[in-house]
């Protein structure tokens, strides 16, 4: 919500190393926390959030918040899954998201895994059957995400401790397994949110 930006959620945006203008700011910025912590009010509107972040000396980040109010006001009411992601998105470039600093490759693999979720996620026209608000679009996009896993490209080792999922669609010359007991394989099955409960019903486990 851009009347009401909670001060933790804001000092956490000042120490992120991934949005634009960190290592310029880098000093600004944790002097910015440290006084928003000792004297600001729990929440923040937006302009307030811009007004003292430009007070206290952090100017890159004040003008993106600025950039970002305005491209807040033109959101709509209700849209499509597939409006909310390019909304979403054009919110993390305004926030010059995975620019603030060089990513290692680890980091990279996860940027791009980001984007790949927004895609997929841009799918969801199909499933929902009407223009949902921006707070339903946000909760099933995390809800998404945190069903997500990453596999980071593997290099290869010697020795590798690997969970089932990691583990799929890779080959290794000798294997060992453990915990296939009764009560942990095969592991529970959960039902899709985003498949009818109808078609789900009668699928074997």
């Amino acid at each position: 919500d851009p009347d009401c930006i909670p001060q933790s959620d804001l000092v956490h945006l000042l120490h992120s190393p991934f949005i634009g203008g960190a290592e310029t700011e880098r000093d600004t910025r944790a002097s910015t926390a440290f006084e928003l912590l000792s004297s600001t009010p729990w929440a923040l509107t937006a302009r307030e959030a811009s007004a003292a972040l430009e007070r206290l000396g952090s100017g890159d980040l004040s003008e993106r918040f600025t950039r970002w109010r305005v491209h807040r006001a033109q959101w709509p009411t209700t849209a499509r899954a597939s409006e909310w992601t390019a909304f979403f998105q054009e919110t993390l470039s305004t926030f010059g998201y995975g620019s603030g600093r060089a990513l290692d490759s680890r980091e990279f693999q996860v940027l791009q895994r980001w984007h790949d979720l927004l895609q997929e996620f841009s799918g969801f026209d199909v499933v929902w059957q009407a223009p949902v608000t921006a707070q339903v679009a946000l909760e099933a996009l995390r809800g998404r995400a945190a069903r997500v896993v990453f596999r980071e490209q593997n290099p290869g080792a010697p020795l590798e401790i690997l969970g089932v999922d990691e583990a799929m669609g890779a080959r290794f010359d000798a294997a060992w397994l453990t915990t296939l007991d009764a009560e942990s394989w095969p592991p529970e099955a959960t039902r899709d949110p985003f498949i009818p409960l109808a078609l789900q019903r009668d699928l074997p486990r």
